[in-house]
């Protein structure tokens, strides 16, 4: 998801609207678009929710088969490439 406004800035051209379900059952329509993106050294067409706030969210999709470091003491998130004997973990 990114604000509306950072997706006219990259020029995301919006090929329609969705209705999606959000936590707890409440149903909202936002604008979809396409982007291209770089994600853990690969280019990757993926689809974009233009939300009327400031968030910019990553969904779960691109996590599938990465490893998600959340380190709260030292305030980083990493995320990387799960190795192979790993990625069935993931699921």
């Amino acid at each position: 998801m990114l604000p509306r406004t950072l997706a006219e800035g990259l020029q995301i051209q919006i090929l329609g609207e969705l209705i999606f379900e959000m936590v707890g059952g409440a149903r909202m329509s936002a604008p979809v678009g396409l982007a291209n993106i770089e994600w853990l050294d690969q280019q990757q067409e993926i689809e974009v929710i233009l939300g009327s706030g400031n968030d910019v969210l990553i969904g779960t999709e691109l996590l599938a088969g990465t490893i998600l470091t959340i380190d709260c003491i030292a305030k980083v998130v990493a995320i990387s490439d799960a190795p192979a004997n790993t990625a069935q973990l993931y699921s």
